[in-house]
């Protein structure tokens, strides 16, 4: 599994410039309000967003460019870099991506994938676009010397390794893109856990967590193992808890139900605490029998 070992970030709203080096494949970050941890967990999401659609819807859902780059960068690019291996044998490879305004509208000004081959020499691009032009070189395992192929994007908004990472001569490209894509962010809200879901077992959390219900049907289904192993966890940190479970209501939707030692009947999911509802959600997250590449919490 491919894992981020280093982050840099230049203009994105509060991080003007930070580099945040050794992350481990479990890492926590503390830090007062507005030190920019939502900030940097946001960063995840708009490279995601870029890849899913294009730097200029990923940027709407955030507002304008000039609401992203930060204070007093009008006129300079965003800009991402991202050091990562994909397993723990492989080389290091650099992913670089910087945006900008061209003619009032935002498009991927530069954009680079760079390793270096060997324990001698430098590290060299193997992909560098600029405005939506730039070269490739295809391969297993590109080299320097290596013929490079000229490619040229029809939308300038567009991240390089979406369209070129679908083509199976360039599979170091389509790995990150395979990466960034299995990303998932988890902005968990009990309120939405505690609404009644449409009846059906679903294999993974949603972003907000309102098919917490689905899910525990899953598990229950598919992966009892997991799901007891769940609970147990859950049970060890939340007092008198002894049974959550999910079932299916008269209208045909599904109730997320809990059930406390001292009492006979089980309750809903509405009447239970926020701290409940997201240790379970959280525990589900880090026991996924299918885990995503990335997962931010």
């Amino acid at each position: 599994m491919a894992r981020i070992e280093e982050i840099s970030v230049k203009n994105y709203r509060v991080m003007q410039n930070i580099t945040l080096k050794d992350i481990k494949p479990f890492s926590v970050f503390l830090g007062p309000n507005g030190s920019g941890k939502t900030t940097f967990f946001d960063v995840i999401g708009f490279l995601s967003d870029c890849l899913t659609t294009n730097v200029r819807k990923a940027l709407e859902k955030r507002g304008i460019f000039q609401e992203v780059i930060s204070r007093d960068c009008q006129g300079q690019e965003i800009e991402i870099v991202i050091k990562y291996r994909e397993d723990n044998q492989s080389p290091k490879i650099t992913y670089t991506v910087a945006i900008a305004l061209q003619n009032g509208a935002p498009i991927v000004s530069r954009e680079t994938l760079k390793w270096k081959r060997g324990s001698r020499g430098q590290p060299f691009d193997f992909l560098k676009f600029e405005n939506g032009g730039g070269e490739v070189i295809s391969g297993e395992n590109p080299e320097i010397n290596d013929k490079r192929i000229h490619y040229q994007m029809d939308d300038p908004s567009s991240l390089a390794i979406k369209t070129i990472g679908q083509l199976s001569d360039n599979p170091r490209i389509a790995s990150l893109r395979r990466f960034i894509e299995e990303w998932f962010l988890s902005y968990f809200i009990p309120d939405q856990a505690r609404q009644l879901a449409t009846a059906g077992a679903m294999e993974h959390l949603s972003r907000e967590g309102d098919n917490i219900a689905n899910v525990v049907q899953y598990l229950a289904d598919e992966h009892q193992e997991t799901l007891s192993k769940i609970l147990k966890l859950l049970v060890s940190r939340v007092p008198q808890l002894e049974k959550v479970e999910s079932e299916p209501t008269i209208d045909g939707r599904l109730a997320l139900l809990f059930k406390d030692a001292p009492f006979s009947k089980p309750f809903l999911a509405r009447f239970s605490s926020d701290g409940t509802l997201k240790l379970l959600a959280y525990l589900i997250l880090l026991n996924d029998p299918n885990p995503p590449q990335l997962l931010c919490i």
